[in-house]
């Protein structure tokens, strides 16, 4: 996993001075996973996009992206105030290759876990439908 403690191109900026505010249970996470400041890409864009702008980003790896467009997702889940519906998808992330597919995966799940009234599932390409909605329906027999 990431975290500031391997990130040298960090901002003075920390998750907890961001406006608008992160809640308290994604600021938990950051900092369970190690992530104290925001790297410019996190400073510039996570505001933005919590607050429903669209945003294009290009930056080297280890940039920071994943974070940087997987918390404003889970605040804005988090924000809604209706319950979702049995197979309701809340949110979709799309990546070109399984190994990015499967990195940002492992990046989102501390903080999707935040969330009382969702799951996190991976599926990717090259994969029989049949075999997918296997694995949605073994999800669906797992608590939250």
């Amino acid at each position: 996993m990431y975290s500031d403690l391997h990130n040298k191109a960090l901002t003075s900026t920390r998750f907890s001075e961001l406006n608008p505010p992160l809640s308290d249970l994604v600021l938990q996470a950051l900092s369970h996973s190690g992530f104290n400041f925001c790297t410019p890409v996190q400073a510039a864009t996570i505001p933005l996009l919590c607050t429903y702008k669209d945003v294009i980003v290009d930056a080297a790896t280890g940039s920071g992206k994943t974070v940087a467009f997987v918390i404003p997702l889970v605040e804005i889940l988090r924000r809604s105030s209706s319950n979702p519906k049995p197979h309701q998808v809340l949110g979709v992330i799309i990546s070109p290759t399984r190994e990015l597919s499967s990195q940002i995966y492992q990046v989102a799940q501390p903080f999707i876990s935040t969330l009382s009234n969702g799951k996190l599932m991976l599926l990717v390409g090259g994969v029989d439908v049949k075999t997918d909605m296997m694995k949605i329906k073994e999800e669906e027999r797992q608590p939250l």
